[in-house]
């Protein structure tokens, strides 16, 4: 004898899924969905939410953008909410403001990962008493020029031969070149 599958066939047999293994995978899937949302909305320890995709250790090599001929390594990139986006950070040791080479700094780091293809249009800088963020535009183009004079400079100054130097012995002990300085 032939039977058609009708629809109240069909029904039974998906609430029999449900009630075995797929009931089980839903909700895993559910448990997983929520602890990636309560991760994303909660704050590190740095009081950012979101979470990392990238960070500054030894063994990871600077960013180089090839067109503009920028090197850069921030500190951290993190995918922030809502749009989880990268977000470029720089933190900084000291207390006081954020300085203009600080912009200059995660400007430049911007632009080298870009040269990856990390595509960053915010960036925070963090020191021990205050926090900036700022927007990036979406432009290679429009970013270079925000820190051309910048590379010129240091570029100059390289080719010259010229020795950055400070009698100041607290500034050389923070300095992440302390250990190939030749001043």
């Amino acid at each position: 004898m032939h039977r058609h599958i009708g629809a109240q066939d069909i029904l039974v047999t998906g609430i029999t899924f449900l009630s075995s293994a797929g009931l089980f995978l839903l909700l895993f899937l559910l448990f997983v969905a929520l602890y990636l949302l309560v991760r994303c909305f909660s704050r590190d320890r740095l009081g950012l939410m979101g979470f990392v995709i990238w960070a500054d250790t030894a063994d990871k090599k600077a960013f180089f953008n090839t067109k503009y001929k920028i090197l850069g390594k921030p500190d951290f990139i993190y995918r922030m909410p809502p749009f989880f986006r990268p977000v470029i950070v720089e933190l900084k040791s000291r207390s006081g403001p954020v300085y203009d080479s600080d912009i200059a700094q995660v400007t430049a780091a911007c632009l080298a990962a870009r040269g990856s293809g990390i595509i960053a249009t915010k960036a925070v800088i963090i020191t021990r008493t205050s926090r900036m963020v700022i927007t990036l535009p979406r432009s290679q183009k429009k970013l270079h020029s925000r820190i051309r004079q910048h590379a010129n400079t240091i570029r100059s100054i390289k080719a010259s031969g010229i020795s950055c130097r400070t009698d100041d012995k607290r500034k050389c002990a923070g300095c992440g070149f302390r250990k190939t300085c030749m001043g």
